[in-house]
């Protein structure tokens, strides 16, 4: 492949990896009103679950993906079950310092068990990267996730999860069990973390401090279009990994951290309302099926 076409693949591969990011963290918020800016860690720890699961019994990472999958949804629907109850209704603050501690908390213990060096989940290709039949193979199971994660909002289950959001006395009168579907949106977002953080060390290497990045990603993205729709959540996250990939490129990694910071300020900037009481993008309603 020519050189913009594979900068085009892995933009395409590193936006997929945000978005399934970013549709965990919606779906959290859909059904419990919390704010977890613990994903990055848990992308994080889904990784390094990936790699121990290679490196101590020799599962492929085909396998441990499906295995980090698997484990992340228990983890987080019973966290979800257990915790949302008593979190939900607490100010926002609470709430945020609470998630931030368990992401930090999760973050700490990673960069002790497993130090500060790079890892990857691939074998490097001539010029560092993995080969380009790899980054595809993230490209077309990216979308296979974003694809199903948006049918599910748009469906039934998102209209259930709208509700439980909304309110969940309300849901309750209508038959549903508001424990059961905030655990079940736990547990799902728990699983779309862990596993872009697999395909996150598939594509490329990954570091105890890529958690706040990959949070601040989820943050700018929710902030940025609002969380009220997975479509311009996901659409939202492509661009921004097809961004990250070309101007990582054209202008070199320095340069465009600077142009990155820079970009995330003016938009935090024009869109500084989100951070009020009453603005779209942080209180309305869910409204995921739309």
């Amino acid at each position: 492949m020519t050189a913009p076409a594979t900068v085009l693949l892995t933009g395409a591969a590193t936006g997929g990896e945000y978005a399934l990011l970013v549709l965990g963290f919606l779906l959290i918020w859909a059904a419990t009103r919390v704010i977890s800016v613990a994903q990055g860690a848990l992308a994080l720890a889904g990784g390094y679950l990936a790699g121990q699961l290679r490196a101590v019994a020799g599962v492929p990472v085909p396998a441990g993906l499906a295995v980090v999958a698997v484990v992340f949804f228990a983890a987080g629907w019973g966290l979800g079950y257990l915790a949302v109850p008593v979190l939900r209704g607490r100010p926002s603050f609470t709430v945020l310092v609470a998630t931030f501690g368990l992401g930090l908390v999760l973050q700490g213990l990673l960069s002790l068990w497993f130090t500060g060096r790079y890892r990857s989940l691939t074998a490097a290709g001539p010029a560092g990267h993995p080969g380009n039949l790899i980054t595809l193979a993230v490209v077309v199971g990216c979308a296979d996730g974003c694809a199903v994660g948006i049918a599910l909002c748009r469906g039934r289950l998102g209209r259930v999860m709208a509700a439980v959001g909304a309110d969940r006395e309300v849901a309750r009168t209508l038959g549903i069990r508001p424990r059961r579907i905030e655990g079940l949106a736990a547990g799902l977002g728990a699983a779309y973390a862990g596993v872009a953080g697999v395909l996150i060390g598939v594509t490329g290497s990954f570091h105890p401090a890529d958690a706040s990045r990959d949070t601040v990603i989820c943050a700018f993205v929710a902030i940025a279009v609002g969380m009220s729709s997975p479509v311009r959540g996901v659409a939202a996250a492509v661009v921004l990994g097809l961004a990250d990939a070309v101007g990582r490129h054209y202008l070199g990694s320095g340069t465009f951290v600077i142009a990155e910071i820079a970009g995330f300020a003016l938009v935090l900037l024009a869109r500084g309302a989100a951070l009020r009481p009453g603005d779209e993008a942080l209180t309305e309603s869910p409204g995921l099926p739309r």
